[in-house]
């Protein structure tokens, strides 16, 4: 499994970005509510929280577990190369010790992979008939500070006849409108690459079971 320390690297520095971001989020959030936040209890300087508090704090818990719990499945999704795949994988994963880092197990982690995979337009994508661009890079500049770039869309496929390329974005929160410019700009790239073929882009909603068509706006201008 050649990517494991790869995607181990890349899982650990996410995750620890989210949780210090989680953590941040949450005390500003006590500190808004103008509670008084901590107050120790006892000679060994217990912590107590209010009613409030805790509900915070439990919700940022549930809140940080679901980012852990997608950006594990993100990682897993981006090695899955077809549904075979499923149990190599989630066991290189394991013998990693990559899936510790949420409270979901890996059988739970894999009923969730097959049910996003139930999705007809999904699976077709898992099915082996696609020629597919693993980590596939594409240069470019960021249209801010023009400097050199490589953008990494998820899942960058070809059809067997060669006339037909497919770009996925995985996301595991919220619709945002910014994801449409975002695969646009990697469609966009795309087709400047391989200007003989008909180029789709899709962002794949995972836990929602949701997809969205984007279309390829040749007027968008892009920095190559």
């Amino acid at each position: 499994f050649r990517q494991s320390n790869r995607s181990q690297q890349f899982v650990r520095q996410v995750q620890a970005e989210a949780r210090l971001n989680a953590a941040a989020g949450g005390l500003d959030d006590i500190q808004a509510e103008g509670e008084e936040g901590f107050r120790a209890e006892g000679a060994e300087g217990g912590v107590a929280f209010s009613a409030e508090e805790e509900a915070l704090l439990m919700e940022q818990s549930r809140r940080q577990e679901y980012i852990d719990t997608g950006l594990l499945l993100h990682s897993l999704f981006q090695q899955i190369a077809t549904t075979a795949d499923i149990d190599r994988v989630l066991g290189a994963f394991e013998a990693e010790g990559l899936l510790t880092s949420t409270s979901v197990s890996r059988r739970q982690l894999q009923e969730m992979i097959q049910r996003a995979l139930r999705n007809k337009q999904v699976a077709s994508w898992f099915d082996g008939s696609w020629q597919l661009y693993q980590e596939c890079g594409i240069a470019s500049l960021d249209p801010q500070s023009h400097q050199p770039v490589t953008l990494r869309p998820d899942r960058v496929m070809r059809s067997a006849d060669g006339r037909q390329v497919v770009v996925v974005d995985f996301k595991f929160g919220r619709p945002h409108e910014g994801y449409d410019e975002q695969v646009q700009r990697y469609m966009n790239l795309v087709a400047q690459i391989y200007p003989e073929v008909t180029v789709t882009g899709y962002l794949w909603y995972v836990l929602r079971g949701k997809v969205e068509g984007v279309g390829l706006r040749p007027k968008l201008r892009v920095e190559s």
